[in-house]
């Protein structure tokens, strides 16, 4: 039986997802090399390889596709890991594998090249796609919260290596195990928000609203990052208003909901403490936004003085006299930082290109539109306080880039039908 190209490439990806998403880690005990919070050398080699061939093998799509904008992406980017890896080795006189562990988060977005080139080849059809997305982190949400209120419970961390994966031991609030989401939180309201916009049946409707309530729940309850909550009702609202047009009845029924909901919100006492956590007077919660200040000031002070190539990937400590928070702390400033300045190219060609996607097909079809829209504003938002190649959110960026471009091809260019 012949197998098809687009189906290895499939393949490749789902895998990726699967480990990339934690379920590997359920094997710890029996497989050492999942055992881990974070991605060994050997692991993050295999990944690269599998990647490289997926690309490879999808380059027999090439001369049948317009990608020149994904290609410059991707491109721009290798010049810019290229040169953090030879800084990193100047500065740290550490290893060729050891520097290039380090820039993985970095080069998964090469990943977008063959999903990209599956999906607007129509080898994958886009509900099938997002449905795998979010029934995958679906399901990783469901594994962490499980392993939080077992720790509530119990006191037993049944899962280290999904626990502390970009975090430190024993990390609660309120008495819950905080746990960082899955990879791929931030397509998924978006995603989910668009399947739920394209269904039909009352039954998968309410399928669709209850995986959004679970995203939402689980930033709420389990991870309990402030700023991402508010990121995400703000962007589930936005969503919900721009669905429903402001002059119809619906429209106006969501705004007064959403409404209600906000006089409720922000007179309780829940939302005052929320509000109150961000400041930096409060001794609990708001030491770290002053940590994130001094963190910006230090790191900020060593890039300057090599802008252009960046200080490399940071292998250094902070001497724990200085309350100064992590590098990972400080969001998108951290690669501006590491990689040099012209990660703000990059992020500009990320960003703006979703913008003007979401714009550019506003009237052809709303719900894509959404899509773009809302995954962009998550990405962006949570860009302010956590980079998006850092650790817990890097393989969802080829994700982000590869829809983008291919709504914008669905929508804007000539539909040809290659199967």
């Amino acid at each position: 039986m012949k197998i098809k190209i687009s189906t290895i490439i499939k393949w490749i990806i789902v895998l990726l997802l699967i480990m990339q998403l934690s379920y590997t880690k359920l094997l710890g005990g029996l497989l050492p090399i999942f055992s881990t919070s974070y991605i060994s050398n050997q692991l993050g080699m295999f990944y690269l390889i599998i990647i490289i061939i997926s690309v490879i093998i999808s380059s027999m799509y090439y001369n049948r596709l317009q990608d020149r904008i994904l290609i410059l992406d991707v491109v721009l980017m290798l010049m810019m890991v290229c040169n953090a890896i030879i800084v990193t080795i100047d500065k740290y006189q550490c290893g060729l594998i050891t520097a290039v562990g380090y820039s993985l988060n970095y080069l998964y977005i090469i990943l977008a090249i063959p999903l990209y080139r599956i999906l607007a080849l129509q080898r994958w059809k886009l509900d099938d796609y997002l449905k795998l997305l979010v029934i995958l982190c679906a399901g990783s949400y469901i594994i962490r919260g499980t392993i939080s209120l077992c720790f509530v419970v119990t006191g037993i961390n049944i899962c280290p290596a999904i626990a502390l994966e970009g975090a430190s031991e024993n990390w609660i609030r309120n008495g819950i195990l905080r746990i960082n989401p899955p990879c791929l939180s931030l397509l998924y309201l978006p995603a989910a928000f668009w399947l739920l916009s394209k269904s039909r049946r009352f039954i998968q409707k309410v399928g669709y609203v209850l995986l959004i309530v679970l995203g939402v729940g689980y930033m709420t309850v389990i991870t309990q990052a402030r700023s991402m909550m508010i990121y995400q009702f703000f962007v589930l609202a936005l969503l919900l208003l721009l669905k429903n047009k402001p002059n119809s009845r619906k429209g106006l029924a969501a705004i007064v909901i959403i409404g209600i909901i906000a006089v409720v919100l922000i007179n309780s006492p829940v939302a005052n403490q929320l509000i109150d956590s961000f400041s930096t007077k409060n001794a609990e919660t708001g030491g770290s936004t002053m940590a994130r200040i001094y963190a910006i000031s230090y790191f900020g002070n060593m890039f300057l003085e090599t802008p252009l190539r960046g200080i490399g990937f940071w292998l250094g400590e902070v001497s724990k006299v200085l309350p100064i928070g992590d590098i990972s702390d400080i969001g998108l400033l951290r690669s501006v930082y590491m990689l040099g300045g012209g990660m703000i190219v990059i992020y500009l060609m990320m960003f703006v290109r979703g913008f003007y996607v979401a714009w550019k097909i506003r009237r052809t079809d709303r719900d894509d539109c959404l899509l773009v829209l809302g995954m962009t504003l998550l990405f962006v938002l949570t860009d302010i306080n956590i980079d998006c190649f850092w650790d817990i959110f890097a393989f969802a960026v080829p994700f982000y880039i590869a829809t983008v471009e291919y709504i914008y091809k669905k929508n804007t260019l000539w539909r040809t039908n290659y199967e």
